[in-house]
């Protein structure tokens, strides 16, 4: 009986680190790393890819974001768009995510 628990023991041991790979690769990296805030709508001044992106979210005030290292776009259609397809003028919906002490926007879906 101690032999067969002895080999059971053994064989948890020998996959537990097969099993953390496992794990580890089957997990996406994230798109960024925070809190996440409530979205919110506003109109699309400017879109700079891979750096800012300029919005006005009340009459007169506008703000510059940062822009998330893989920006996600999505179309009214539910597609997904290349972010250099984007049009300045138009209303979006922009999903916030706190990185450290900066705000930056990982996705924007347009209206």
């Amino acid at each position: 009986m101690k032999a067969i628990s002895l080999a059971a023991f053994m064989w948890v041991l020998v996959q537990m680190p097969v099993l953390a790979q496992w794990r580890t690769a089957a997990t996406p990296p994230p798109i960024a790393v925070g809190t996440p805030i409530p979205m919110m709508s506003a109109t699309l001044k400017a879109l700079n890819p891979r750096q800012n992106v300029d919005l006005e979210i009340a009459p007169k005030l506008r703000k510059t974001f940062r822009l998330a290292r893989a920006l996600v776009v999505v179309g009214t259609d539910g597609k997904l768009v290349k972010p250099s397809a984007v049009n300045p003028g138009g209303k979006v919906t922009v999903h916030f995510m706190q990185d450290g002490n900066e705000i930056i926007i990982d996705r924007i879906f347009l209206q």
